[in-house]
Order: structure tokens, then sequence, then C-alpha cells
């Protein structure tokens, strides 16, 4: 190991160099992007905060690639004298930033380190700013800044979808995928969860998500539970005497399929 520098080749849009120069290391900068005082400069890509910030990339030694979350910035750069007023930014520079190519402001990139080049690259409207993590069953999980927890194939960079609510019996598929090692764990209803589990050639456990959460306006958490029409109060009472009458009979089939329960003291009744 020398430290040599092999490959310097860009994973972003880059406007603000023309490349890195391999024997020292050096990058190469572009005089057109030079930025001075009273001086504007337009389309510096990319923008100030970088084409990667300090959230962790992953690699996976099954596919030989780097997994980069990272933005797509650029970013138009006065410099202007700084003065200090408190509780403004002191960066002696008007900037303007705004999304790079294609419009939007984040990208996740698959890297292959040996080739040096990308092999496919997820659109996001926001900066990427999550970490990372690739498994050994070949999901990468990351999350972006508009919510959303997103796992796609670590080879093609397709979404993986386990509960297509247009499928029948959605809690299957992915009951299925904890059964063939594809994801360690997966969070479905209860009832469902365990039918489907039961079903499996290789024993799973299914518990109850901890801690058990049910707020007095909204409760959410019971032995039972079913609906009738709002005002339907005779038909409430007829169901509510046959369930406590059979319990023992509906406690055995939710065993038989070992199906969690709340707390047997934490049951509610919602009176509309």
């Amino acid at each position: 190991m020398s430290g040599e520098v092999l490959s310097a080749n860009p994973f972003v849009h880059i406007t603000s160099t023309k490349g890195v120069d391999l024997k020292t290391g050096q990058l190469i900068y572009n005089p057109e992007k030079n930025m001075g005082m009273g001086h504007v400069v337009r389309d510096i890509c990319p923008a100030a905060p970088g084409g990667k910030d300090w959230n962790p990339s992953a690699f996976s030694p099954r596919t030989g690639m780097l997994y980069i979350p990272h933005n797509n910035l650029c970013m138009d750069h006065e410099g202007v004298e700084a003065n200090y007023i408190a509780g403004t930014p002191y960066v002696g520079a008007n900037v303007k930033m705004y999304p790079g190519p294609g419009g939007h402001r984040g990208e996740f990139t698959a890297w292959d380190v040996v080739a040096g080049r990308e092999v496919w690259k997820i659109k996001e409207n926001f900066p990427v700013w999550s970490g990372v993590v690739v498994t050994a069953g070949d999901l990468v999980f990351y999350g972006t800044m508009e919510g959303w927890f997103k796992a796609v194939n670590a080879r093609t960079g397709e979404y993986t979808l386990y509960s297509d609510y247009a499928e029948a019996n959605p809690p299957a598929r992915i009951i299925d995928a904890v059964a063939k090692r594809e994801v360690d764990v997966a969070i479905a209803w209860g009832a469902l969860a365990a039918y489907f589990a039961r079903r499996q050639k290789v024993p799973l456990d299914v518990v109850p998500v901890s801690p058990q959460i049910d707020l007095p306006f909204l409760p959410f958490m019971y032995d039972i539970s079913m609906g009738v029409r709002r005002g339907d109060d005779a038909f409430r009472e007829e169901l509510e005497e046959i369930l406590a009458r059979r319990r023992s009979e509906i406690q055995g089939i939710l065993d038989e399929y070992g199906v969690p329960r709340v707390d047997e003291g934490h049951s509610n009744r919602a009176s509309d």
C-alpha cells in the first residue's frame, strides 16, 4: 500500500474543477469559477455543502459497490465584505443555491469502486443526508428528508416492496421474506403476522411491539374488537355478550396460531 491515487472520477456534477492530477492528488481548478470580492460567479457545482456531506456511505463486499447518499446542488456566489450582525450568517458572501442538473436536489448512487463508475442512481427531491446500511441479503436502506425509509435492491436499485396492498394477503410476502432471511425483522398486524408465520417451514417468533401505546382520546388496544354502526347499542351489547361467552374458544384459536395479545387488563370499550 502506497497511498497512490488510482482513480478520481466524479460521482456528482462538477464545474468548479476539471479533475484530479493522479500523480500529485491535487485538484485541477477551473479558473472560470474563481470567486472574489464584488464578483458574481454563476453555476458553481457542487454548492458550498459539497457533493457529499458528513453522513456515512456503505460498501458491500458482495456487490463490490459503494452506496453514496449525496447532494445535487449548484450555486451562484458573490464575495462581499463580512460584517458581523448578531443572529445572521457571517460568511462574507451572497450565496444562492439551487438544484443541479435534472432539477432535483439529492441523489443516491451505487458506485463500482474498481471500475470507478456509476452503476445506478436514484434521484431524490432533497439532498440525501441520511446514513446508509447494506446487508448480506443485497438490500440497501437509506432515508430521505421527506420522511421515507427506503429499501432498494443493492444490485439494481429497484425498490423492494414487501406489502403491496393491491395484492391478496399483503403481509404474507414480508413474513415470507423473513423466513427466507431477506430481511431480519418485519412489522405486521399481529393476527395476520401470526397466521402466515405459522405456515413457514422455519420457526419464527411473533411478539407484540413494546411499549404498548394507547391514548385516552384514541383507544387502539383491544383484546378482541368488532365494529358496529354508530348508535346501534343493542347489537353491540349482543356481540359483547357473545364474545364474553365464547372467550375461551376464541382464545384457543388465537393460541393455536400464536397471535400475540395485549395485556388482559388492558382492554377498551369505545362508546361510538
